[in-house]
């Protein structure tokens, strides 16, 4: 689906992109996909006041995430990486 994709984080493995995207005016959501370009990506987060990637932790089991309206959100967030494949 079109949208506009900005502010990706590598993983600390290089493995993974997490990216926050526009599929819809005003509402950015968190993607994940993987580095090389392979399968589909996953969604992350679809908060309705739009999440920013920031950085992923060290060990790459979190991704540290801002939301867009700070006034209507907690300022950052920690989100638990999981295995995509796991939940399906």
């Amino acid at each position: 689906m079109a949208g506009q994709d900005s502010l990706a984080v590598w993983s600390p493995d290089g493995m993974r992109i997490a990216f926050s995207c526009a599929r819809e005016p005003s509402s950015w959501d968190l993607y994940l996909k993987a580095s090389n370009g392979s399968g589909a990506e996953d969604v992350l987060l679809e908060p309705p006041s739009g999440e920013i990637a920031q950085d992923w932790s060290s060990d790459g089991r979190f991704l540290i995430n801002q939301p867009v309206n700070e006034a209507t959100a907690t300022p950052i967030t920690l989100l638990m990486n999981w295995n995509p494949a796991a939940k399906k």
